[in-house]
């Protein structure tokens, strides 16, 4: 099956051109892409997020400094089951 492209980006395209196999590159980003997609999200990621989420500045009103403390707490409470 030929399918064929329309690269407009004169960067991208040089970068193809200078590609041995073009056909396999192009496979390998793809198959690359997928396996990104598929990554799981683990326990120390969703903490680190969650973390940065809190140390946000302009998170500064009551609610959200009541909800950042229950937060905190579940965090402490994961951090001690690794």
């Amino acid at each position: 099956m030929r399918k064929t492209f329309d690269i407009k980006d004169e960067d991208v395209l040089k970068h193809l051109e200078m590609q041995v196999n073009q056909t396999q590159y192009i496979i390998s980003l793809i198959k690359k892409d997928m396996n990104n997609k598929a990554q799981v999200i683990d326990k120390e990621m969703i903490i680190a997020i969650i973390e940065e989420y809190l140390s946000r500045k302009d998170r500064v009103n009551k609610v959200d400094v009541e909800v950042k403390n229950s937060i905190n707490s579940v965090l402490n409470m994961l951090k001690s089951t690794k």
